[in-house]
């Protein structure tokens, strides 16, 4: 006895997917947006520039005080550092980047780059959370913590001398 084949209707999923599989594969678009390069604008009108223009046209008399002060700390702590402006901010290099001021509406902040998080804080002075940076926020009229920051400055400078030295070592 033959048997009857019934014919079974593919369900409306089962035919999308059939199709899906036979009809050949679309790339998907993707919109590429030309980046902006340097060159293409030109290098920053303030790059390299000194930092007196920077410090002088800060608006509030306390808190160009409290920045013209923090300036003085790390010309003070780190005499061989070269100070000029990157990023529209005062940064100071040795060996490395080693600290920049910046100024907000009402405080001055010292931010210390890849020695942020190496740094020994006593006082518990440094901020910030992130992988290498830490900074210091100098609220006026309060008084700065000179020493404090002396001693960070120091120790960002020592940390910039050492990370040299292993650089050194690995290029050999």
């Amino acid at each position: 006895m033959a048997k009857k084949q019934s014919k079974k209707k593919a369900s409306p999923r089962k035919k999308a997917k059939a199709r899906a599989r036979a009809a050949p594969k679309k790339k998907a678009k993707t919109s590429r947006k030309k980046l902006r390069t340097w060159s293409e604008h030109g290098p920053r009108p303030d790059y390299g520039t000194p930092t007196d223009a920077y410090f002088d046209a800060i608006d509030d008399a306390q808190v160009r005080d409290a920045a013209v002060e923090l300036r003085d700390l790390v010309r003070g702590a780190a005499p061989k550092a070269t100070e000029c402006i990157k990023w529209g901010i005062p940064v100071w290099e040795h060996r490395g980047m080693l600290c920049a001021v910046t100024v907000h509406k009402a405080y001055a902040r010292i931010q210390f780059f890849d020695a942020g998080t190496s740094l020994d804080d006593p006082k518990q002075l440094l901020e910030g959370t992130g992988k290498a940076c830490r900074h210091v926020k100098v609220r006026p009229p309060v008084r700065t913590p000179k020493t404090a920051l002396k001693s960070l400055i120091r120790q960002a400078v020592r940390f910039n001398n050492e990370a040299e030295r292993c650089d050194d070592r690995s290029r050999r």
